[in-house]
């Protein structure tokens, strides 16, 4: 059986907003893991569990999970694009 590869959604988030699109994700289905993004001397002894994390999913569902990440982008309520990291 191969093991299939994990690719970076995100990078260097606050754990809170990856937590976030965890949820997003997980809710449609796809696997989330995080890797510790922090330099040393800013890991989560230092700083609690505020650290900055980057977000992974499969190889084979990255794409999908761009598609899903991107329909909670933008879309103020006059019409106008709003900057979001999601």
């Amino acid at each position: 059986m191969k093991r299939e590869e994990w690719k970076k959604l995100r990078e260097m988030l606050p754990l809170i907003e990856a937590e976030i699109i965890r949820n997003i994700l997980e809710n449609e289905g796809i696997p989330v893991m995080f890797k510790s993004a922090a330099f040393p001397f800013t890991d989560t002894v230092y700083f609690g569990m505020g650290g900055m994390v980057d977000v992974l999913v499969p190889e084979s569902l990255l794409k999908q999970a761009e598609s899903i990440l991107s329909t909670f982008q933008g879309g103020g309520e006059d019409g106008s694009q709003e900057n979001t990291t999601l």
